[in-house]
């Protein structure tokens, strides 16, 4: 069975900004290019729009990224480590036993 690509929307929402971002900084060259008067704001504007968009991508990954990692859960939602709760043991003493009891057993 072939397993589908997933594509986040948040990827889809940051190639339409990186998209537009590119355009306005097209157009802005193509008007230069042929001696029509532009607004230097729209480079501006563009270029701000395409940083704005990377960075906001980039953070909200990271945030993702760490909340999977804070409770263990893959990018599927299926948890990859299961929490193990221990008793009040100490696990010194637990070690000592276990090599006391590997000696008895080899004498």
């Amino acid at each position: 069975m072939k397993k589908k690509n997933k594509v986040e929307k948040s990827f889809i929402c940051l190639a339409v900004i990186l998209l537009f971002g590119m355009v306005c900084v097209a157009t802005y060259y193509v008007a230069i290019f042929f001696d029509k008067p532009c607004d230097s704001t729209v480079a501006t504007t563009s270029l701000t729009t395409i940083i704005g968009g990377l960075l906001s991508y980039f953070l909200y990954q990271f945030g993702l990224k760490n909340s999977r990692n804070k409770y263990g859960i893959d990018s599927d939602g299926q948890p990859f480590a299961m929490k193990v709760e221990y008793d009040d043991v100490d696990d010194n003493e637990d070690i000592e036993n276990n090599a006391d009891d590997s000696e008895t057993a080899e004498g």
